[in-house]
């Protein structure tokens, strides 16, 4: 059974935002920072709040959440460097 696409499930840029702030904050940082410590446009990569691994966990989790195949081109830090930054990717696909 395969994920359901974004447009599928119609979703709202707030909605997609809440879920990839719960993913950041239970998933890779795990009480590394409070959740008021993390706007939307913090530069988690730059911050040092997201590793190479963390990286490589948040791309599978959007990949396989949201049923979007990552291209060569996809593979740049400012698509992944802010929870704003990876809405804007998201919605693109």
């Amino acid at each position: 059974q395969r994920q359901m696409c974004i447009r599928d499930r119609n979703m709202t840029i707030e909605t997609l935002r809440a879920e990839i702030r719960d993913f950041v904050l239970n998933e890779l940082l795990k009480g590394m920072v409070d959740e008021s410590e993390l706007q939307d446009n913090r530069q988690m990569i730059k911050d040092g709040l997201i590793d190479s691994i963390g990286i490589m966990r948040l791309l599978t989790f959007l990949s396989q959440t949201y049923n979007i195949e990552l291209t060569d081109d996809d593979f740049k830090m400012k698509n992944f460097e802010s929870i704003d930054n990876i809405c804007e990717f998201i919605m693109r696909k």
